[in-house]
C-alpha cells in the first residue's frame, strides 16, 4: 500500500477521541491520563492517533505515512490536517477553543453524535501480516450476519473509498 486514504485517518481520530470516554479504555489507552472524559486536547489527539497507528503495525504497511520518518512527517501533518478538517465540516467533531493556564490557545475535541452514528457502522480493519487496512461496514441484521459469516473468511470485505460517507472521505 502506498499511502493510507484519508478515511483511515478521519476513523481512526473519532475512535481515539470516543475511547476517551470510557474510564477503563481510558487507562488503559491513555496512561498519560486524559484527565477529561470524552475530550481531547488536539496536542493529545494527535499524540494518541499516531500512537494507535503505529501500535497495530499500520506503519509497517504504509511506511510513506509513517511520522516517525522523515519523508512521512509531511504526508502524516498533512493528512491529518484534512482529516480534522473533514471531521469539523461535517459536524462529526465538536470543537472549542479555549485558553489554558500558559495563556496559550488549544482546540478540545469531543465527538458528536453524528461521529458516533459513523463508528457504529463502520469499523477499520488492521492486518499487518497480510497488509490490511481499510474501513468495513458492521453488520447489524442477523439475517445478513449469518449470511455474511457463511461466505467470510478471516477478513471482512473492504470498502472503497466511494461506499464509504463523504463525512469520512471528504
Amino acid at each position: 500500500m502506498e499511502n493510507l486514504p484519508v478515511e483511515i485517518y478521519t476513523w481512526t481520530i473519532l475512535a481515539v477521541i470516543d475511547s476517551a470516554e470510557t474510564p477503563f479504555l481510558e487507562a488503559t489507552y491513555f496512561p498519560t491520563g486524559a484527565s477529561r472524559m470524552g475530550v481531547l486536547t488536539e496536542r493529545e489527539t494527535h499524540s494518541y492517533v499516531q500512537n494507535y497507528l503505529q501500535s497495530k503495525g499500520v506503519f509497517r504497511i504504509s511506511p510513506r505515512d509513517d511520522p516517525f520518518t522523515n519523508k512521512g512527517k509531511c504526508r502524516w501533518a498533512d493528512v491529518y490536517s484534512q482529516a480534522l478538517t473533514i471531521l469539523n465540516e461535517y459536524d462529526c467533531l465538536d470543537v472549542e477553543r479555549a485558553a489554558d493556564h500558559e495563556l496559550e490557545r488549544r482546540e478540545i475535541f469531543s465527538v458528536t453524535s453524528v461521529g458516533r452514528a459513523l463508528l457504529t457502522r463502520y469499523d477499520i480493519h488492521i492486518d499487518s501480516a497480510n497488509n490490511h487496512i481499510y474501513l468495513f461496514e458492521r453488520c447489524f441484521s442477523e439475517s445478513v450476519n449469518t449470511c455474511m459469516s457463511a461466505r467470510r473468511t478471516s477478513c471482512p470485505i473492504p470498502l472503497r473509498s466511494s461506499e464509504i460517507t463523504k463525512a469520512l472521505t471528504g
